[in-house]
């Protein structure tokens, strides 16, 4: 992601902000949560798996030493951003006047 921004944080994230906000069918609301959510968790979980790596049963690990860990990982990180508002975030949207889901 450094890469993709080019050391141009603030002006990468509305670039990105904004790509992701057309792309993604929610609102523009969620999507901003949501980017946050993703890059917490990213973080968290990439650096849990770094660890548990590090150490010397992490192979026979039945959490981090399965063979799609990385990309059951990154599926994980995806439906972070594309899944469906529930009922219930929706049910709240509507309430604050954001709108529902497009």
């Amino acid at each position: 992601m450094r890469a993709a921004l080019n050391n141009r944080w603030n002006s990468g994230y509305v670039d990105f902000f904004e790509y992701l906000r057309k792309m993604l069918p929610l609102p523009a609301a969620v999507v901003e949560q949501r980017l946050s959510i993703f890059m917490i968790y990213a973080n968290a979980i990439l650096s849990a798996h770094e660890v548990a790596q590090e150490k010397r049963h992490a192979k026979s690990s039945r959490l981090w030493g399965q063979p799609f860990t990385i990309a059951n990982i990154l599926d994980t990180l995806e439906a972070t951003l594309t899944s469906p508002p529930s009922e219930q975030t929706q049910a709240k949207l509507q309430e604050k006047g954001s709108g529902p889901a497009r």
